[in-house]
């Protein structure tokens, strides 16, 4: 089997990263899953279970619980066990908590109380297998290609996005919401067999060879904390994102409520929807790489947060129009028109970030402090969205949709604006050349 090598004396394509590829089709295909569950869980829990946003909004939330009391502690222990073998156990014993709501909801006991503990197993080994899988990808591409490498990652999940919450509503009819999360099920484990075939030598710095100290969680993982926000880039970054990360989880939870609970849309309809953002992302990850060449990575992030806020005020102006009938006369341009348009440009902002600010973040940080970096950063975005997803549903209780949306559209300006400010426009990749050395991975 060929090993994975840098070729001298001319450019490598990433196809030719043959580790790389095996990496990102597993990733592609349980992103098609994922994308089936997202819309699956919203009908499960307000559809089938019957419940209000409130709880929707408990649900969404426990998924991420494990990474804010686990995060950080598993970012650090990461970095000393072997990554691949981690990335299949997780997947695995993702696709067993999966198979366990397929079953249960199959079987009629499902219950909200056991889905919230179903999806903290589920989440607990996403934190193991998301923070390994940011880990592992830089060590199976050279430096010069990783912002393509996250851009191809992110260019799939944004497919996966416009398709698999369509091919969702169509298998929510067709075989019914519990045998959905089955399919899900599956594509982890087929991401592990392919996990499985992985044999790579490392194409990061030397560092990663040099010997570790003694294991100190306390100590290792207060430099990954002081690592990510003290210093003048980084710190803007990871704060913008928190901001955001609030603001999308309350947006995911009120959106899909609000097309079950108040226009009373079916998965497909509902699917169809949630394409939009899908096809808007598609787009922007397609192009990403060369507006990231042209604006720098500095300006590719602040720009996708005018997309963001656009697409949610075409919302707001949808819910506050008070047009709630699919069947009135006014609706393809009063509801759809603007529902999907709105997803759509979403899409843009929520597709053009993604890998600029992936690769920014790991070409700002020396190697043995990856893990505990994407843990941090990972550990921290999740406690928004644990916040953020019950705050948009008892807000929905109180004020209602239209002025959540609004509320919602605010945050993702503020995000971005905050970026302004403090001038991180200028941001460029070209600052993170010097962290390559062994010998500016100390933290001072």
């Amino acid at each position: 089997m060929r090993r994975d090598s840098i070729r001298h004396g001319g450019a490598m394509k990433l196809r030719e990263h043959r580790s790389f590829m095996l990496l990102w089709s597993a990733a592609t295909v349980s992103s098609f899953g994922t994308y089936i569950t997202t819309l699956a869980l919203g009908f499960l829990v307000t559809v089938q279970l019957g419940q209000s946003e409130l709880e929707l909004g408990l649900v969404n939330a426990a998924r991420w619980l494990p990474y804010v009391f686990l995060g950080l502690i598993a970012g650090t222990l990461v970095e000393r066990l072997p990554q691949r073998r981690l990335l299949i156990v997780a997947d695995l014993l993702r696709a067993g908590a999966l198979g366990f709501i397929s079953f249960s909801g199959l079987l009629g006991v499902l219950t909200v109380p056991m889905l919230i503990v179903a999806m903290v197993v589920f989440g607990a080994f996403s934190l193991i297998g998301d923070t390994e899988h940011q880990t592992y990808l830089p060590q199976l591409v050279p430096r010069e290609l990783l912002h393509k490498a996250n851009a191809r990652v992110e260019q799939s999940d944004a497919v996966a996005q416009a398709t698999g919450q369509l091919l969702a509503g169509g298998l929510i009819k067709m075989i019914g919401i519990p045998l959905a999360f089955l399919v899900d099920a599956l594509s982890y484990v087929f991401s592990a067999l392919v996990i499985w075939r992985i044999r790579a030598q490392n194409l990061m710095a030397p560092e990663i060879s040099e010997p570790r100290a003694k294991l100190n969680l306390p100590r290792e993982i207060s430099e990954g904390v002081r690592w990510v926000y003290t210093h003048p880039r980084r710190r803007p970054l990871a704060i913008s994102s928190h901001v955001w990360f609030i603001f999308n989880a309350m947006a995911g939870t009120v959106f899909i409520a609000y097309l079950t609970l108040t226009l009373h849309l079916d998965a497909a309809a509902a699917g169809l929807i949630f394409t939009g953002v899908g096809v808007g992302a598609t787009v922007s990850t397609a192009l990403t790489t060369r507006l990231g060449h042209w604006l720098g990575p500095g300006k590719t992030i602040m720009l996708s947060g005018a997309f963001d806020a656009l697409g949610f005020a075409l919302i707001a102006l949808q819910a506050t129009s008070g047009v709630t009938s699919t069947s009135a006369p006014n609706a393809v341009w009063q509801l759809w028109l603007p529902l999907i348009a709105g997803q759509f440009i979403y899409g843009l902002g929520f597709g053009m970030s993604g890998a600029h600010e992936l690769a920014y973040r790991v070409i700002l940080t020396p190697r043995r402090l990856h893990g505990r970096m994407s843990a941090t950063m990972r550990s921290i975005n999740r406690a928004m969205i644990v916040v953020g997803a019950p705050l948009g549903g008892a807000l929905v209780l109180w004020l209602g949709a239209a002025p959540v949306f609004w509320i919602i559209t605010g945050g993702f300006v503020a995000s971005r604006l905050y970026l302004l400010l403090v001038g991180f426009a200028s941001a460029s990749y070209q600052e993170g050349v010097a962290v390559a050395e062994p010998s500016e991975a100390r933290i001072t």
